[in-house]
């Protein structure tokens, strides 16, 4: 099994390490570097490629096989990449804790405006504490809901 490298794919969201494709038999993989580890991933053509250990920052959100228009509307939508929200929300938890609801109020309000989901947001920022760069303060309070809700801050 023969590969090259062949082209370089951009950085991983999360890490900042480098991405890039290299043909391996005769295919294209993605692959990621991590502290000398090199990952190498078969990318999924229907999805944008969001791979562990990151995601790479420019990948475009349409099939390769869609139709030109496609591709203009994935290019006109402005919604905050994984690695800029993450980054964002490392910022606001800079600032003090806050609970994902907090958060996500935030990021959607008038100051950044951002398209996303509470969902998303909780996502981004559960892999925040998964790589050991937010965590639980130990305190709750209640949210809109009525409900007890986590408040997280920045390790």
């Amino acid at each position: 099994m023969t590969s090259i490298e062949i082209e370089r794919a951009g950085l991983c969201a999360i890490c900042g390490g480098p991405m890039y494709w290299q043909e391996v038999s005769e295919e294209r993989w993605l692959v990621h570097e991590l502290n000398g580890k090199r990952t190498v991933m078969k990318p999924q053509p229907h999805i944008a490629t969001a791979v562990t250990p990151g995601m790479l920052v420019d990948t475009p959100r349409a099939r390769a096989s869609d139709p030109d228009t496609s591709h203009d509307a994935a290019d006109s939508v402005s919604k905050p990449r994984k690695g800029e929200l993450q980054e964002t929300i490392r910022m606001l938890l800079g600032r003090r804790p806050m609970t994902d609801e907090e958060i996500y109020e935030i990021l959607t309000g008038p100051e950044f405006g951002m398209m996303l989901t509470p969902s998303g947001t909780r996502t981004r920022r559960s892999e925040l504490v998964n790589l050991g760069r937010v965590q639980y303060s130990g305190v709750k309070t209640r949210i809109s809901s009525g409900r007890q809700a986590r408040v997280w801050m920045l390790r």
